[in-house]
């Protein structure tokens, strides 16, 4: 197997992973400060993780979805599972 294809593997299981935690804490009817910033940290993760195996468009996307999770962080933004 080639480096691409086993940084593949591993971007899929790892992102497997961010994905889980991120659909756990999206169907809360509310966060918790705390349970945004590990909402902000699974996104941050996921777009490192993508960027490393050169998957931009789902890079962009985790960076979209870290920042509506700083914004709750901050209290910016307020939490609506929709």
């Amino acid at each position: 197997m080639t480096t691409h294809g086993r940084l593949l593997d591993f971007f899929s299981l790892e992102a497997s992973e961010y994905l889980a935690r991120l659909e756990a804490m999206a169907n809360k009817q509310g966060l918790q400060s705390s349970e945004a910033a590990q909402f902000a940290a699974a996104a941050r993760g996921l777009r490192g993780s993508a960027t490393m195996a050169k998957a931009g468009d789902l890079a962009r996307l985790a960076a979209s979805v870290e920042r509506i999770a700083s914004g709750v962080v901050q209290g910016v933004t307020s939490w609506e599972p929709e």
